[in-house]
């Protein structure tokens, strides 16, 4: 396993009720959760490719530290984990669910209201602390013998890669507001029959 995990879930739910008479009925609810999910590559907060190898060019702070990923075809890559990190923190407020209720004799009538606030920080896009990729067998001299694995890792070797990528270090933040409202009757018919 080359990575680090760290989940924390927190919740808070609080309710009034209210009987305004033997036959009504108003009930509140509010409600708060929020976790904070992260799951980082081993290596991360350490020294970075600069301090370690004297490479330069690659971003500092949040994803900096240990050895970006490299790809040497022909072996099994090597390095941090290129997906990583992977964020999501949501944080829901449910303020506030109220319901009104109101029975009279066979019917009963119920009337509420909801309104939710979503807010997540996600990160879900690799590369943010680049990689590299040895697959152009730069090292083969012409008319050498065909082993593209030593040439690629000769590559590796001299530092000639055929490709690299990295992606801006974003943290989108994704916001959703919600209202839900609702009046629903409910007639009695008989004993064993409730029409909704």
């Amino acid at each position: 396993m080359n990575t680090y995990a760290y989940n924390m879930n927190q919740g808070l739910a609080s309710a009034i009720n209210y009987l305004i008479s033997p036959t009504t009925m108003i009930d509140v609810h509010f409600g708060i959760t929020r976790t904070k999910a992260t799951e980082n590559p081993f290596g991360m907060g350490g020294p970075s490719m600069q301090q370690l190898y004297g490479i330069t060019g690659l971003p500092d702070g949040y994803v900096s530290g240990g050895l970006t990923p490299q790809s040497v075809s022909g072996f099994t890559a090597w390095g941090r984990d290129s997906g990583l990190p992977h964020i999501q923190d949501p944080m829901v407020y449910n303020l506030p669910r109220v319901n009104f209720s109101k029975i009279m004799g066979r019917l009963t009538t119920k009337i509420g209201f909801e309104y939710l606030s979503y807010s997540t920080k996600a990160s879900d896009n690799g590369g943010l602390y680049g990689g590299d990729t040895y697959s152009g067998q730069f090292s083969k001299p012409t008319g050498g013998k065909a082993n593209s694995a030593v040439y690629n890792l000769a590559d590796f070797l001299f530092g000639a890669r055929s490709s690299y990528t990295l992606s801006n270090q974003f943290f989108p933040t994704m916001q959703r507001w919600m209202a839900f409202g609702y009046v629903q009757n409910d007639w009695r018919l008989a004993p064993k029959m409730t029409l909704t």
